[in-house]
């Protein structure tokens, strides 16, 4: 039987280091199907902002299309990011993210907090329910020592 191809997703709240390092993964495994943001991220950002519809279709019926492709057209895997509240809100003020203006440092910190948290339910949550696999990377943590984990994850993942 033919491996399916595998699909990694980087998941998780805005500021937490997903696009940084992205780069990085696609020049060491040229071969995988890397991409910023999938489903984890829909399925949070639906429920914060109250979604009923996306691309004109009913939340629940793209949510239920996505998670079987993935499941059963892929391998599908997540690198679930996260770092300090602190440390998302103060990149998020570098970055002039639209959702820090006229907002306080604290406000941000708590809604990033509160994203944070969400992600990893959710990608608990698929994992439990779909059986997808994950990883949790933070990035407060060396960016050597997160990439050797990616290294030695997406190798196992490579080999099964």
């Amino acid at each position: 039987m033919e491996k399916l191809p595998l699909l990694i997703a980087l998941e998780g709240p805005d500021c937490s280091g997903k696009t940084t390092i992205l780069k990085d993964l696609k020049e060491l495994y040229p071969q995988v199907n890397f991409v910023d943001r999938d489903i984890v991220s829909h399925m949070v950002y639906n429920r914060k902002f109250k979604r009923t519809t996306f691309w004109w279709i009913p939340v629940d019926v793209f949510e239920s299309y996505w998670l079987h492709y993935h499941k059963y057209n892929e391998r599908f895997i997540n690198i679930l990011f996260t770092a300090d509240s602190k440390t998302l809100a103060k990149r998020a003020f570098r970055k002039c993210e639209p959702f820090c203006e006229n907002a306080t440092f604290e406000e941000v910190q708590r809604m990033l907090e509160i994203d944070d948290y969400n992600f990893y339910q959710m990608t608990e949550k698929l994992y439990k329910e779909w059986g997808f696999n994950y990883i949790v990377i933070n990035t407060d943590e060396p960016r050597e020592a997160n990439l050797e984990r990616l290294r030695k994850f997406i190798d196992g993942q490579l080999s099964v």
